[in-house]
Order: structure tokens, then C-alpha cells, then sequence
């Protein structure tokens, strides 16, 4: 398949195109037999091809040019320019046709937005150049329209790249250095410039540094441009005099085989030279403190065998630690935990990390649930070479969960079989719990009630007389005893309840709310109602049957 015409190539054949329609008659037979010619090569490009009249009406263009702008071909046919231009764009266009039109020299024009047909823009570059007849005179434009939407997007991402990653190169705590193949400083950040001063231009010999030093330098900068990664512990001395350790990484460039450059980085480790003469001289405490810890701890190869347990670890699965050196991991669990570990060591491999259960095997046969919490170990080149893990023993807390849990049934089971109302507000008094049995008292389910407050379902005097009873019992945060009010059940008739409850505290002290039954006494206030007439026609009776036994 032949190779497809460059932009270029086809701004050249438009401009042919131009110098054939003005040459003699007796050349018009090979000027259409090559323009069709040309025609068929317009539609076969991905740039756009156009030819508009001089009121900027289209009135020939390829396929290229239907798909840049979202338009079928019979409808783009004759549409004037201004149709799938912003306002903006077209007094643009305007201008640059008319200038185009008044001068017969083409215009390139960048960075233009058209509208495609679904409403959304895109940024083309258009060549425009005049069309004129066997006489010379115009007759309208021709050009080629290129889509840079995608490449404007790259061009904009690639800036940012750029901008993030001299962010990035600026705000790194260590020295930062760049080197071309001529041994030039291309790159330096600003603490690389503030130890050893500015090196752009320059080249390691010409920094004014001890001899030590620029040897080193000289040594490490060969072998990276050779084609070799540097990383290597070192002492350098500074411009200012100060001797420090440093761990140098220097690594060539490529493009492709071709090696550019090196870039270079150089970590202060002095503070990290005087931890390690401290961490050797405490080895031996926190050794002591690994076996006295009351957590296991377990230390595995990237094959999974252990290398190493402390003291608490082989006490949980019943063994002597050296016992368990060189086992797998995965002759401690059964089936359903091996998949469990598989599948977190997956994760653990990618550089995530998170506490999960797991239950493991004891010699025994008993078996122990635990919380694993893992660190992925890597050597320098990211490669996961194994990890450490905290296992700490929940086999208490898994009894507590399951009284808990066998507490949460028993206060279910009572809330839902019990003939009182059980509830809980908060500091606001509104409800956030209510039981099932609020059906049977008030008829409401109770995700219609969680949210009001208990005075939303009073009277309006009730609820007034009420609320400010229960806010002098909240101010004093005392518990709610026996307290008789009136609630309206759901089909509007009254109720008497009566409601007890008691304060509850957050762990600062603070009052977060009640928790409480509300039982309905209606009938017992009926029965008491009648009782009390019924007790109050008989004492009236015995006293005038008294009259009249007095009158006898």
C-alpha cells in the first residue's frame, strides 16, 4: 500500500490545483482527468478536504471532513461556514477570507474550534487558500482541515507532566542532578544548588570541589554513562566544607539503546549512619522486647517459610520457636484460611497492606483465631522478597463477641415478645430506636417514628406540659420515672402511657441521649376511673343510708 500525502504534500496539491484552473482550454481535459485524480485522494486521507463558495457555503468535501464534523454528507452539503462555528470563530474566519480574498496569498490558520453536530467542540487547523476560474477570477476557498483535538489534549498533559514533575523535582528532600552525554549539568534542583552551588553548564570538572570528591564524581558519572546503575554508599564534602555521607544513585538515560544522559540522586544518610551505631547498640533491647511482647510476631520469605518467630508466636500454635524455622506458613491453617492468605499476599504483593482474621492450626489440633497485621518486605528494585507480620491473639475478644452477640439476641427476642414499647433518643430527644412493638401500642411502624420526638405524637397541650417536665429531668440528667402522658395512636384516638427511662452517657461524660419503655395504660387508668366512681357511689350511698338511719 503506497504511503499516505503529508499535510504538507496535499497543501501543495491544492495549490496545483489552483495554477490548473487558470491554464488555457486546451488543458482542461487533463485538469479535470487530474483533479478527479485528486478528488479520489482526498477522499481516501484522514485530514479534511473543503471547498466553499465565496459566501462561505460548502460546496465540495471528502468523507474526512463529514466524520470531523459530525455530519452526514447531504446534510454538511451547502451549510455556510458560520453554522458549525462559534461566534467567535467566525468573525475569525470572516476576517482571514477576506484578508485570503483581497490578497490571493493562503492563510494557515491554528487553534480553531468548530461545533460538530452532537454540540461538543473541537480544535482543528485549517489551510485556506482562493479558488479561481479559467478568467482568475475568485470563486471561493478551498483548504484542508486537520483535527488536533487528541494532540492539543497530549500537548496540555504533557505540560502538566512537565509542571508536576518539576514540582516534584523542587520539593524532593535530597539532591537532584541531571548530566547530558557531553557531560553537561542539564538538571539540578534547589538543594542541589544550595550544597554545591550552580552546576548548569558546567561540567563535573569544573566544580570547585576536594579532590576525593571529583574523583568519585568522575568514576560514578563513567559508569552510568556507560550504561551501568550507580548505587553505592559514599562521602562527599560539600562546597562549604562539611563532610557527610551520602547513598548516591546515578542511572543512564535511554532512549531506546541510545543512552542521553545520567540522572543522579544523593540522600543524606549521615543521621541515618549515627542511627544505625545507635540501632546496633539497642539490637539486643528490642530482641528482648520481641520476646517479652505479648503479640506473636513472624517474619516469612517470599516462598512463604518462616524464618523467623518470637517466643509468643510458637506459644500460640503450641510449638518451640526453632521448630517452626523453615516450615511453611500454610501448614498451620486449613483450607478456608490457606485461601485467605493466598489472596492477602496477592494484595501484599502489589504494596497493600491490611489487618485481616485469620484462624490458625495448633499442634494440638484446637484452633485459634487471630488478627494478622503484615508489612510487605522489598529489596532495592521493588522486588517482594517476603514480610513481617503482628499476630495478635482475639480468642478472648471472639468470647466476648459472642456474648455479646448472644446479649444483642436475648435483648431483641425481649424487645419484640415484651408488651411494652422499648426506645432510644438522642440529646434532642429524637428517636433513633424503636422496637416492633410500637405497632400494638400506637399502630406506627417503626421507621415512621425514628427521627420525630416523642412529643411530634402528644396533643398540643399534652406535649407542652410534658416537654417541659422531661427538660428539667434532662438538665439534670436523672432518669424518667413513671411519667403519665397522652399519646394520639396513628387513627387519632388517645392513649395513656406511661414512660420510664435512664440517662445515656458518651465516654467524656457528656449526656448523649435516653434509653427507656413506654407502656400503655390506658386501661388501668380506665379501670382506676371506674373504681374511683364506682368507690365514690358507694361511700355516697353509705352516708345517706347513715341520714337516714340517724333520722330513725
Amino acid at each position: 500500500m503506497g504511503r499516505k500525502p503529508t499535510y504538507e504534500e496535499l497543501e501543495r496539491r491544492v495549490k496545483w490545483l489552483e495554477k490548473a484552473a487558470v491554464k488555457p482550454r486546451k488543458t482542461d481535459g487533463a485538469f479535470h482527468k487530474n483533479k478527479e485524480k485528486y478528488k479520489n485522494i482526498f477522499s481516501s486521507i484522514e485530514e479534511g478536504y473543503y471547498e466553499v463558495d465565496l459566501a462561505g457555503n460548502l460546496t465540495f468535501f471528502n468523507d474526512s471532513l463529514c466524520k470531523i464534523y459530525g455530519y452526514a454528507r447531504d446534510e454538511l452539503m451547502g451549510m455556510n461556514n458560520r453554522e458549525y462555528m462559534t461566534a467567535e470563530t467566525a468573525k475569525k474566519t470572516y476576517e482571514i477570507f477576506n484578508r485570503v480574498y483581497r490578497t490571493g496569498k493562503p492563510a494557515k490558520i491554528f487553534d480553531w474550534e468548530f461545533i460538530k453536530k452532537d454540540g461538543s467542540k473541537v480544535d482543528v487547523e485549517i489551510s485556506v487558500s482562493l479558488i479561481r476560474n479559467s478568467k482568475g477570477q475568485a470563486i471561493g476557498f478551498r483548504g484542508i482541515v486537520r483535527d488536533i483535538t487528541e494532540r492539543k489534549r497530549i500537548k496540555k498533559k504533557l505540560q502538566e507532566s512537565k509542571a508536576m514533575f518539576e514540582a516534584v523535582i523542587e520539593n524532593l528532600p535530597f539532591d537532584v542532578f541531571a548530566i547530558d552525554r557531553n557531560n553537561r549539568y542539564i538538571l539540578q534542583n534547589e538543594i542541589c544548588k544550595k550544597n554545591w552551588g550552580n552546576l548548569i553548564g558546567k561540567s563535573p570538572e569544573d566544580v570547585t570541589v576536594d579532590k576525593h570528591t571529583k574523583d568519585l564524581w568522575l568514576k560514578n558519572n563513567r559508569l552510568a554513562l556507560s550504561g551501568k546503575k550507580v548505587a553505592d554508599e559514599v562521602i562527599y564534602k560539600r562546597i562549604e566544607g562539611v563532610e557527610n555521607f551520602y547513598y548516591n544513585i546515578i542511572s543512564p538515560i535511554y532512549d531506546g539503546k541510545k543512552i542521553l544522559g545520567i540522572i543522579g540522586v544523593l540522600v543524606d544518610i549521615s543521621e541515618l549512619k549515627q542511627a544505625e551505631k545507635t540501632l546496633k547498640q539497642s539490637e539486643k533491647r528490642f530482641r528482648r522486647l520481641v520476646e517479652t511482647m505479648n503479640d506473636g510476631l513472624g517474619i516469612q520469605d517470599e516462598q512463604g517459610l518462616i524464618t523467623y518467630v518470637n517466643s509468643k508466636f510458637g506459644h500460640m500454635l503450641g510449638y518451640k520457636p526453632e521448630n517452626l524455622i523453615g516450615k511453611s506458613v500454610t501448614d498451620f491453617l486449613d483450607d478456608r484460611n490457606k485461601q485467605i492468605l493466598k489472596n492477602e499476599i496477592s494484595t501484599r504483593r502489589k504494596g497493600k497492606v491490611s489487618s485481616y482474621e485469620i484462624e490458625w492450626v495448633r499442634k494440638d489440633g484446637k484452633k485459634i483465631p487471630t488478627i494478622m497485621s503484615p508489612q510487605a518486605i522489598f529489596d532495592e528494585e521493588g522486588k517482594f522478597k517476603g514480610s513481617f507480620s503482628v499476630i495478635t491473639d482475639i480468642s478472648k475478644f471472639k468470647q466476648v463477641e459472642e456474648a455479646l452477640r448472644q446479649s444483642k439476641e436475648r435483648f431483641r427476642n425481649l424487645t419484640e415478645t415484651t408488651s411494652d414499647w422499648v426506645w432510644e433518643v438522642d440529646k434532642d430527644s429524637r428517636y433513633t430506636y424503636v422496637s416492633p412493638k410500637i405497632r400494638d401500642v400506637l399502630g406506627y411502624h417503626p421507621e415512621e417514628i425514628i427521627g420525630k420526638t416523642p412529643f411530634d405524637l402528644m396533643p398540643t397541650e399534652e406535649a407542652d406540659r410534658v416537654s417541659k417536665i422531661f427538660d428539667v429531668i434532662r438538665v439534670k440528667k436523672e432518669p424518667l420515672n413513671c411519667l403519665e402522658n397522652i399519646n394520639l395512636h396513628k387513627k387519632g384516638y388517645p392513649l395513656i402511657l406511661e414512660t420510664s427511662g435512664i440517662p445515656i452517657f458518651d465516654d467524656a461524660g457528656e449526656l448523649c441521649g435516653y434509653r427507656g419503655i413506654d407502656r400503655d395504660i390506658t386501661r388501668r387508668k380506665r379501670a382506676e376511673e371506674e373504681l374511683r366512681q364506682a368507690h365514690d357511689e358507694l361511700e355516697k350511698r353509705v352516708n345517706e343510708r347513715t341520714r337516714e338511719l340517724e333520722i330513725q
